[in-house]
């Protein structure tokens, strides 16, 4: 287990790091998205709302972000932005330290099928833009993958 968490949470830390430093680039934004959605699955799964408010608030702060992406062309963030992120991180890497292997690979399983069906339906694989209500009833992963 301890392999698999910290193979999440190293790049989740790194990225918020170098968003701070303004070193930060789309594949930080994807490491923290992945992060976000593997934890909303398991939260969801342990109908543990908090994480999930977690996850959706990590999630709103990247889609912040890439809007201002899309807006400027440069990636940053508030100092706001920052500390929330760092808040839900915090929040996120404590229950994920809690799981075992066997469900985070489950989870992350999971979120790469939704990711594969939404490509091959041609959107663009936003896992983090998921439907609320689906992730608070812990809905079905096709319902899921159909929201992206």
């Amino acid at each position: 287990m301890p392999n698999q968490v910290a193979d999440l949470l190293l790049p989740a830390h790194l990225a918020v790091s170098n968003l701070r430093c303004n070193c930060f680039s789309a594949a930080s934004w994807r490491d923290l998205a992945f992060l976000s959605d593997i934890t909303q699955l398991l939260a969801a799964e342990a109908g543990n709302q908090a994480i999930v408010d977690h996850g959706i608030g990590m999630g709103r702060c990247l889609l912040s972000i890439r809007e201002r992406r899309s807006c400027t062309k440069v990636w940053g963030a508030t100092e706001d932005e920052l500390k929330a992120m760092q808040k839900h991180i915090l929040a996120l890497d404590a229950f994920l330290r809690q799981q075992p292997s066997h469900k985070i690979l489950g989870a992350q399983i999971k979120r790469d099928a939704a990711v594969a069906h939404a490509q091959a339906q041609g959107r663009d694989q936003a896992p983090i833009e998921l439907n609320q209500a689906q992730l608070r009833a812990g809905g079905r992963l096709a319902q899921w993958a159909g929201r992206v």
